[in-house]
């Protein structure tokens, strides 16, 4: 859910920007009042929100490390320090303010600030009470160390990679096919089930130098089978609602093949068709912009908008003017967390941890 400054791509911060408005208009229904036949709709939202957060950040750190000097420990760890001083700055600064608020046990702290609520299937079977949003930063930030280990060990060839992407897999179907009540939760918040989704994105990320190679009909191909993919998971998702706590099967497929087309959407995006590129730069000045800062900001609106949300209902803002007011909060809190925090971190970072490709190139 994280992304760096330099050298964007705007394809992937429309998939950014998309991922965090998805995710938003998925609590926002909090704020709308029972509205059952809407619920499926703000459910996949959610779902596909974070999903897509999920394979950008591994598609991210694929590009990252994949491309970065790898000769022994001293690298991983230069690795793994700039990427939690890129992630950490903002989440312990959410933490603390949202502790400040709401006074949580001791527990519920530490389940939320050592990313321990969901660590295990069976960490996972207890809701977090405080700061909820934190499962998703859990994967990715265990992600992160597991990673770095496997490539530090395994090498970073590209069957290395599938063939963890198969033991994440493989690990998800063995236990939820073993599981007895209702799995799809747990499964799709904890730790060890879901590395599945960012593996998928590393491998994306190694593959993004035949993105440019790729002539019209293979990408037309590729786009089509991304596009009916997404399109039927939307259907299945929205046409028989709870089918994935009815169906054990499908709590174990749908994911990891939800996965694999956000994969194919971001391999896509990772270089910005032609037809984006000059509508952005033709027509779409403004909304370019927007789509930027919307992208910029993302990471910060995704720790502070759901509390937003909660803190909107609790004082009887319901309804469309309440989602308005909480978007507008939202903006302003994440672009403060974005300017105040995250910018100086990343600044910091460059100066006690410069990049060593920077550094050579």
């Amino acid at each position: 859910m994280q992304q760096g400054t330099a050298s964007r791509v705007f394809g992937l911060d429309v998939l950014r920007a998309l991922a965090i408005a998805l995710v938003v208009a998925s609590h926002a229904e909090l704020l709308l009042g029972p509205a059952s036949e809407r619920s499926p709709y703000f459910h996949y939202a959610g779902f596909q929100g974070v999903e897509l957060f999920f394979t950008l950040s591994g598609f991210l750190i694929g590009s990252i490390l994949l491309k970065a000097p790898l000769t022994g420990p001293r690298d991983i760890a230069r690795f793994w320090a700039r990427r939690w001083m890129r992630t950490l700055p903002a989440f312990v600064m959410a933490l603390v303010v949202l502790s400040l608020l709401y006074q949580p046990p001791r527990e519920a702290l530490l389940r939320a600030g050592l990313f321990l609520g969901t660590l295990t299937p069976a960490m996972a079977e207890q809701p977090l009470t405080f700061f909820p949003v934190s499962w998703s930063l859990g994967i990715e930030e265990w992600f992160y160390l597991v990673l770095g280990l496997s490539v530090l060990v395994l090498g970073r060839r590209r069957r290395v990679l599938f063939a963890l992407y198969v033991v994440a897999v493989g690990a998800r179907l063995w236990w939820l096919l073993r599981a007895h009540e209702a799995p799809y939760d747990v499964a799709h918040t904890s730790v060890p089930l879901r590395m599945d989704a960012l593996l998928v994105g590393v491998i994306a990320a190694s593959l993004r130098p035949l993105r440019a190679r790729l002539s019209p009909w293979p990408m037309l191909t590729l786009r089509l089978l991304y596009g009916a993919g997404l399109a039927w998971g939307l259907h299945a998702w929205v046409s028989q609602p709870g089918l994935q706590y009815e169906s054990r099967l499908f709590a174990a497929l749908f994911p990891p093949f939800n996965s694999l087309m956000a994969a194919l959407l971001v391999f896509d995006l990772s270089v910005t068709p032609r037809w984006l590129a000059w509508l952005s730069e033709r027509l779409w000045a403004a909304p370019r912009r927007a789509v930027s800062f919307v992208a910029a900001i993302s990471y910060s609106l995704y720790l502070y908008h759901l509390e937003l949300i909660l803190l909107a209902r609790d004082t009887g803002r319901l309804g469309w003017p309440g989602v308005a007011l909480v978007v507008i909060a939202g903006s302003a809190v994440a672009f403060a967390s974005y300017e105040l925090v995250e910018l100086p971190f990343l600044r910091l970072r460059d100066r006690w941890v410069p990049d060593v490709r920077a550094q050579r190139s």
